[in-house]
């Protein structure tokens, strides 16, 4: 008999998450705590942290304690499968990226990865947002199309400027933006159509009608016809998580090839989710395949009840 007494209170959310990912047909995936310190060397660009914390084996090879989960299932993946669906609860070795020693964090994840179609990676939206109502009643996911500031980027000829203009998203800062783009003496109607980008915070349906007012042309009809897509799907699921559009999250921009999203609840600073498409990184290991996935970064929960 299960007694939730004996366990700590994130013991518990893992084992409710668990159960929500295997009632949606995912299995759990386990692997070893370290790999080759090379293997992170080599994709040190898809590292959210570049700290890694290693050691000399005893034959002498460096080993490195996980700093990331997804690189490792991306390098030991079966790619004869047709489909991956995968959840993990695993430590990971992270330094802050400022300054402090590395801290050993409990993570919960999902990846899917495959032959995907559309519905396979909306339902692993859907599951991140579902997994939101584990930790609180009136949580909400921020959804953003990376690849959509990407080509407005590309079509005004601001490419150079992606990183700029990037960190100027992820403040969230009009002022940023601007300074930037009349510094390098962007066209008005370009400022004007990144301004209103960043700037936009809306339920997804209203967002979505927001953006066909905001871009013309066909450019990015393929991206509101995703996005429009998805807001169908989630809105034929039980689903109570508010789904919002934001262009502003934080991070991800570069990592993340499509939509990304983060996840916040009542009471925690910062995102207590994050996730996104990385079909980029995936084609790396099998050029058929598509990827999405999230990890809940479970010690920004208190130890006490539900938040």
């Amino acid at each position: 008999m299960f007694k939730k007494e004996l366990f700590t209170h994130k013991e518990v959310l893992s084992f409710e998450l668990r159960a929500l990912c295997s009632s949606q047909g995912y299995s759990l995936y386990k692997m070893n705590a370290f790999e080759p310190y090379s293997f992170y060397l080599e994709n040190i660009d898809s590292l959210s942290s570049k700290n890694i914390l290693y050691f000399t084996d005893r034959d002498g090879t460096l080993m490195a304690l996980k700093p990331d989960i997804t690189l490792s299932i991306i390098k030991n993946l079966d790619t004869a499968k047709e489909k991956h669906k995968l959840y993990y609860s695993e430590n990971v070795y992270r330094a802050p990226k400022t300054s402090g020693n590395f801290r050993e964090i409990l993570q919960f994840g999902v990846e899917v990865i495959g032959r995907l179609s559309d519905e396979d990676l909306f339902n692993l939206i859907f599951l991140a947002a579902k997994s939101l109502l584990v930790f609180d009643d009136m949580p909400v996911l921020l959804v953003s199309d990376n690849s959509m500031i990407q080509k407005m980027m590309e079509k005004a000829g601001l490419s150079k400027l992606n990183d700029r203009i990037l960190n100027a998203f992820q403040n969230k800062s009009l002022m940023l933006l601007k300074e930037v783009l009349t510094d390098n003496h962007a066209d008005q109607k370009d400022q004007d159509i990144l301004a209103s980008l960043l700037s936009l915070h809306l339920p997804l349906d209203r967002g979505i009608e927001k953006l066909e007012k905001i871009l013309d042309g066909e450019t990015f009809r393929e991206n509101i016809e995703y996005l429009k897509d998805l807001n169908q799907y989630l809105k034929n699921q039980d689903l109570n998580t508010q789904v919002f559009l934001d262009f502003s999250i934080p991070e991800g921009l570069k990592y993340y090839d499509r939509l990304s999203f983060v996840g916040v609840i009542p009471g925690v600073s910062s995102a207590i989710l994050r996730g996104g498409e990385y079909s980029n990184l995936v084609k790396t290991k099998e050029k058929s395949y598509l990827a999405s996935g999230f990890a809940i970064y479970l010690e920004k929960i208190g130890d006490q009840g539900r938040l």
